[in-house]
């Protein structure tokens, strides 16, 4: 059996982008999924957003979809340069977190993120929540 790797990235975690964008292309964002991805001794962690939403999360970002979109429509051939097969995964809220250090960013609500899913060592469905009080 193969193990995941750069070349064949975990099918379950690819299954699991699928449904949870499909989902929240579905509902227009009201139904969300948290996920913590384990990269390289870093947790990354938020919730699952389409290519799209992450692409409207900044004006910079929304002028690259709007030439997405042009290419789609008038060079089908170059297309593919602007899609997003199963390769990439999106985040909005996304928190950083590092062995015994705060959560980047620390206040607020985090940040839209895009990573390669090929570089995913491990992940765990559910949003890492951390708490900055102590109790006692």
């Amino acid at each position: 059996m193969n193990e995941p790797s750069e070349q064949n990235p975990d099918p379950l975690l690819g299954v699991l982008v699928r449904i949870c964008r499909s989902i929240a292309d579905s509902s227009d964002g009201r139904l969300e999924q948290g996920v913590t991805l384990q990269m390289g001794g870093l947790l990354v962690s938020g919730l699952v957003v389409s290519l799209k939403e992450y692409l409207l999360s900044h004006a910079i970002l929304d002028m690259v979809d709007e030439v997405r979109e042009v290419v789609m429509k008038e060079v089908v051939d170059e297309a593919d340069v602007f899609e997003d097969p199963e390769r990439f995964i999106h985040l909005k809220n996304a928190q950083f977190h590092s062995p015994g250090q705060l959560p980047i960013p620390s206040l607020g609500e985090g940040t839209f993120w895009r990573g390669r899913i090929d570089r995913v060592d491990g992940f765990v469905v559910g949003h890492l929540n951390t708490s900055l009080e102590v109790k006692g």
